[in-house]
């Protein structure tokens, strides 16, 4: 059951990662434009979040922060079984010790089970967040800031016989898939990756260790969640100050990203002490009565 399961979530996102190269590569509506529109007349400068900063922003943080995560949270838990079944020797109760001895057991299984569930649940929530945004994309068609610049258009807004006329018979004059580029400005899509990413570390950060006002982590808990909103803010911000995007670009995506990624984690069951996405994980380790007091921080 487990091995199906786990076939079954892979597959799932196999599907999604095949529909994102679909989408990265189909043509984007083909839009015209006005030489009198100076939004897209910016000058190209660089990446202040490239390829590169981005793949670690998106895949690379969220792994550290996962794995991190749950080996602390395996460590306090053994910790606290452990305290338990001490206290329990010393009330001398056989029956409750045997019970305490199967808790702990349980919670190496539970370590891996809560990798599996967590990572896929991120993973899902990222690609379906890829999927639509390189959808809107494609649909949309938006020219970027830069396109008048990038596209070395054949058709010139120096002619005064195209002022006030809006252009569509004309050829961009570079590579077809820098011209895709050029023509996929809406929405924003180092926006909505990076705070799909950060907004699901948010979620689990404060799942997996419980905010609350007994909690005396709180606070650095909660700065550290607010770090990664102040990351993938900085991402979108970037998109601007470089000209890749207009700054409505980047509101949306960030507003993708997250509401696509708190719908995911928030009313699709991928919340929780377990991170299930479906019957498959809780099946796969048996729960006991002090689970839920015991696997939660």
């Amino acid at each position: 059951m487990k091995l199906k399961c786990t076939l079954i979530n892979v597959t799932t996102l196999i599907i999604l990662f095949v529909g994102i190269i679909l989408v990265s590569i189909a043509k984007p509506n083909r839009r015209g434009f006005w030489c009198s529109d100076e939004s897209i007349k910016y000058p190209r400068q660089p990446d202040t979040v490239g390829g590169g900063q981005l793949a670690v922003i998106v895949l690379v943080i969220p792994l550290i922060v996962i794995i991190s995560g749950e080996l602390i949270a395996h460590k306090l838990n053994l910790n606290t079984r452990k305290s338990w079944r001490r206290q329990l020797n010393v009330n001398g109760s056989n029956h409750i010790e045997q019970a305490a001895k199967v808790s702990t057991d349980h919670s190496v299984s539970s370590w891996s089970v809560n990798i599996n569930s967590i990572i896929i649940s991120w993973l899902f929530s990222l690609f379906l967040t890829a999927l639509l945004t390189g959808f809107i994309k494609t649909q949309v068609g938006r020219l970027r800031p830069v396109f008048y610049s990038q596209c070395k258009s054949s058709v010139s807004c120096d002619d005064q016989q195209n002022h006030g006329v809006y252009l569509t018979d004309y050829v961009c004059n570079i590579k077809p898939s820098e011209e895709i580029f050029i023509r996929t400005s809406f929405p924003s899509g180092h926006s909505s990756y990076s705070m799909s990413s950060m907004v699901f570390l948010i979620v689990y950060i404060g799942q997996r260790f419980l905010i609350n006002r007994t909690n005396s982590l709180r606070y650095l808990i909660a700065s550290v969640q607010m770090s990664f909103l102040i990351i993938a803010l900085y991402v979108g911000l970037s998109r601007v100050s470089d000209n890749i995007h207009h700054w409505s670009d980047v509101l949306v995506g960030l507003i993708l990203g997250a509401g696509v990624t708190l719908i995911c984690t928030l009313f699709l069951g991928f919340s929780g002490d377990q991170w299930s996405i479906g019957e498959c994980d809780n099946k796969s380790i048996p729960k006991d009565e002090n689970q839920e007091q015991l696997e939660t921080f």
